[in-house]
């Protein structure tokens, strides 16, 4: 498994994890703590079909470099994520642009 690859493997939890950004009443822990458990997860499930009896400890491995780094970098992406939420939701109460 390469990078890409990785990132292929994990697509599904990071846009949950995006979807949960954007939620109003989710905390970035929250979020974070789901994407850490939903890539895990998907080890797991994967590392069923595997032949290789390392794939879950690599698969694990790599799933908590992402999560490091989400929670090492991620609050930036988190603040904009809840503003673009909000401007969205003024739109749709006020018809009026946010900006």
């Amino acid at each position: 498994f390469h990078l890409t690859t990785w990132n292929q493997t994990f697509n599904n939890s990071c846009n949950h994890h995006d979807n949960c950004y954007v939620d109003p009443n989710a905390t970035r822990s929250e979020c974070d703590t789901a994407l850490r458990n939903n890539m895990y997860d998907q080890c797991f499930n994967l590392a069923n079909n595997s032949s290789d009896p390392f794939f879950l400890s690599r698969c694990s491995n790599h799933a908590t470099e992402y999560y490091l780094v989400v929670r090492a970098r991620g609050q930036s992406y988190y603040v904009d994520a809840k503003e673009d939420r909000a401007c969205a939701d003024w739109i749709d109460k006020t018809n009026a642009d946010c900006y």
